[in-house]
């Protein structure tokens, strides 16, 4: 073992000297006839080396840089928690920040074989409201696969009936549309038929069923959603079926769509384009490219019409001017036309132009030129920060929000906030991780390999 501060000659030591000799005496020791198939080293610069076996080394090469690369992946450590979080996370609503909870079929039967017998129910299937762009058609695949009713906008009607009273107006279009699937009354022995019902119902919208119920006695009909995938009834936000692709920030399932993935976006930095805020308009204060096409929307005449608009002086230094003049400079007025005095063939008239904002341009020239030279100067303007979706987390914000909870932590952590701990306190939070049940088996082992 070589230890040593950096730059100390650790590596010299053991690759130039150790290893040298080592190998030296080893090449020594065999025939002449191997010897001609090896290099020989030379004898490295030492007065004495005792008690040195023959050596070998693996060449030191330093790890390239890979923006798409961390710790965690270089030492494949981050597979194992996106098999975790998917097997065991949480998803939860970025908005609201409430959990996301789903039900079997298994559960859904359950739910309401638990109501008093005599309750009757009636199991429908929501449909898409852009389904009825075609209603004949709609109605032609109903009836073929054995359906004679439909709830549109909570009326129940035959679905040759609903097709008559179909709304030809845009405006007009009903709200909700829902496939009737089954109507019984419960009693003993119905589990097997609601059970094959409710999987129907699954089948037809995916993720959702709902059951209207009347409870003897009672004259009220109560609807109550029940949803197989992770969604949000009250937002309509929802998640897919949970894979390790979504933790990945090198998939298109789960890389923010913004930076793909990267983390950080470039953008235009107000601050190359006017460097000096102490000079004026006039002084010189914005730095640009003096070539770059006639469409450049910065030309010194649309400054001075977005000056003039907001009644700032040229002379004045450029800190001293308003906010609002400063981020229609390098952000646009936002659709509103500016009077500017523009010249064209020697001639000048008076237009109303929408100013774009400086830094609109440049990121919009430097992202869409196919000219080298234009990208390179557009490039003197652009910087890289952290990504304005994801705020540098890599991940789409619905799998940001996929937690796994444990004894001591009862809100959870993201994929992101796990991987932010440190590596001590990342491992007390896996040793107390609350795994289901029913994926102890499956799930401890991955937590072990990951403490390892």
């Amino acid at each position: 073992m070589v230890t040593g501060l950096s730059g100390s000659g650790k590596s010299s030591l053991a690759f130039h000297t150790l290893y040298a000799e080592g190998q030296r005496r080893y090449v020594e020791s065999l025939s002449t006839y191997a010897r001609q198939f090896l290099d020989q080293l030379d004898k490295p610069e030492v007065d004495a080396i005792e008690g040195l076996s023959p050596a070998i080394a693996i060449e030191q090469r330093g790890a390239g840089a890979n923006p798409r690369s961390i710790i965690a992946t270089a030492t494949e450590i981050h597979d194992y928690l996106r098999i975790l979080f998917a097997a065991i996370g949480i998803p939860h609503d970025p908005e609201t920040g409430e959990p996301l909870e789903r039900m079997m079929p298994v559960d859904v039967v359950k739910s309401l074989t638990e109501r008093p017998n005599g309750t009757k129910i009636i199991l429908l299937a929501p449909l898409d409201p852009g389904v009825a762009e075609d209603i004949p058609a709609l109605v032609r695949d109903l009836q073929r696969q054995g359906f004679v009713r439909m709830r549109v906008d909570g009326i129940l009607l035959e679905v040759e009936e609903a097709e008559k009273r179909w709304p030809t107006e845009e405006k007009e279009r009903f709200d909700t549309i829902e496939v009737v699937v089954d109507r019984l009354v419960l009693r003993e022995g119905v589990e097997s038929r609601l059970a094959d019902s409710v999987e129907t119902a699954l089948q037809i919208c995916g993720a959702e069923a709902v059951a209207s119920l009347q409870i003897p006695g009672s004259e009220e009909w109560e609807d109550i959603s029940f949803l197989t995938g992770f969604r949000n009834p009250k937002t309509g936000f929802e998640v897919p079926e949970l894979t390790p692709r979504h933790f990945s920030f090198n998939s298109p399932k789960g890389a923010c769509p913004d930076c793909h993935g990267l983390g950080s976006e470039q953008f235009c930095d107000p601050d190359l384009v006017v460097p000096d805020r102490t000079k004026s308009l006039q002084g010189g204060a914005i730095k640009l490219p003096k070539k770059g096409g006639r469409e450049m929307s910065w030309k010194q005449d649309r400054v001075a019409g977005l000056a003039e608009h907001f009644g700032v002086s040229g002379e004045a230094p450029f800190h001293d001017l308003p906010e609002e003049f400063q981020n229609a400079l390098f952000y646009g007025t936002g659709g509103m036309e500016v009077p500017m005095l523009l010249q064209s063939g020697g001639r000048s008239f008076l237009r109303n132009v929408v100013f774009r904002g400086i830094c609109r341009d440049v990121e919009r020239l430097y992202e869409e030129t196919s000219s080298e030279s234009v990208r390179g100067q557009m490039g003197r303007f652009m910087a890289a920060r952290n990504c304005q979706s994801c705020q540098g987390r890599r991940l789409r914000e619905e799998f940001l929000a996929v937690k796994v909870g444990n004894d001591g932590d009862g809100s959870g952590l993201g994929i992101d906030e796990f991987c932010a701990l440190p590596i001590e306190e990342g491992g007390e939070w896996l040793e107390q991780v609350k795994i289901p049940d029913d994926r102890e088996g499956t799930v401890r082992p991955i937590v072990e390999e990951i403490c390892r």
